[in-house]
């Protein structure tokens, strides 16, 4: 009996081991898998950030605020870049901070027969002078979808001062020949602090009132830090646009921070702790931005 006693011990010792080790180790590739699927997800849209919109000293395709990371790029349909639709109506050029049908709505002529921005989308509009405004479409009016020639109407919301931090008024804007629409890309990351604080949202629209309309990338997301580099190597929660070492065009790489636990916990019965939590770092370089920099050959970016 003793020696069975021995035996027994041994082996429960052996069982609950194995088993704390089975159950932590569970927990940790739950966590590692939600890393590798955030990973992966910033990875995608910080090498797409940039993408056919120039950034200048005071308008940046990567903004940051507390928690909050934001991205545009112009999106691809089908492997073809969203095109220009240039505005009409413009000779003579409309009164400063109008457009070229009133104070909130443009009118665009079509390309290969078709608008592609649709209400409730952002697009970028380029005013001569390197002036360029986040819209957000409210509607879309195409009175005659057969006809290649015909102009579109895009009424937009005119009432906010920006998007998130984009620029997003006709005040003080002097549209005139050359002016042009494209549709736009977003993808925001950030927590919503209204709810559970473990969830990490992702965006890809604005609602009606200029606010991120969210998404759940993926929960059990403790901390979430974002910050941006420069050419010269320098760190920083944001960019500085009167630094020009530090201004929007000067962005080389997002740096992401995270700390992340798993929604199943390791059983406290045989584990020695209730829950795993592992932070993580990524580094991702916007090669876009990269590539707009070298472009530039040393030319001061205005």
């Amino acid at each position: 009996m003793t020696i069975g006693l021995l035996i027994l011990g041994a082996a429960s010792t052996f069982a609950i081991n194995t088993w704390r080790t089975q159950s932590r180790g569970q927990a940790g590739e739950d966590t590692t898998r939600r890393a590798r699927y955030l990973g992966t997800s910033l990875q995608r849209d910080i090498g797409e950030v940039g993408v056919l919109v120039n950034s200048r000293p005071t308008f940046g395709t990567v903004n940051l605020f507390n928690d909050t990371l934001a991205m545009i790029r112009v999106p691809t349909r089908d492997t073809v870049i969203s095109p220009q639709y240039f505005l009409r109506n413009l000779s003579p050029s409309p009164a400063i901070g109008m457009g070229s049908c009133g104070a909130d709505c443009i009118e665009v002529g079509k390309r290969g027969g078709r608008v592609e921005i649709q209400a409730g989308e952002v697009f970028l509009l380029n005013a001569p002078g390197n002036v360029s405004r986040v819209m957000l479409a409210t509607a879309v009016l195409d009175p005659a979808p057969s006809d290649t020639n015909a102009t579109v109407r895009i009424t937009f919301l005119n009432t906010l001062d920006s998007l998130f931090h984009w620029p997003a008024r006709l005040t003080g804007v002097q549209l005139s020949a050359g002016a042009s629409a494209q549709r736009l890309g977003l993808a925001a990351y950030f927590r919503d602090r209204s709810a559970d604080t473990t969830v990490l949202m992702r965006s890809s629209q604005f609602n009606s009132l200029g606010q991120f309309i969210p998404t759940i990338l993926t929960t059990g997301v403790l901390d979430f830090q974002a910050q941006i580099q420069f050419a010269n190597g320098a760190v920083a929660d944001a960019a500085v646009p009167a630094d020009t070492a530090r201004n929007y065009c000067a962005i080389s790489n997002v740096m992401v921070n995270a700390t992340l636990t798993t929604d199943r916990p390791a059983d406290p019965r045989i584990a020695a702790s209730a829950a795993v939590t592992r932070p993580f770092q990524w580094n991702y370089v916007a090669r876009n931005l990269v590539f707009q920099r070298n472009a530039r050959r040393n030319r001061p970016c205005t």
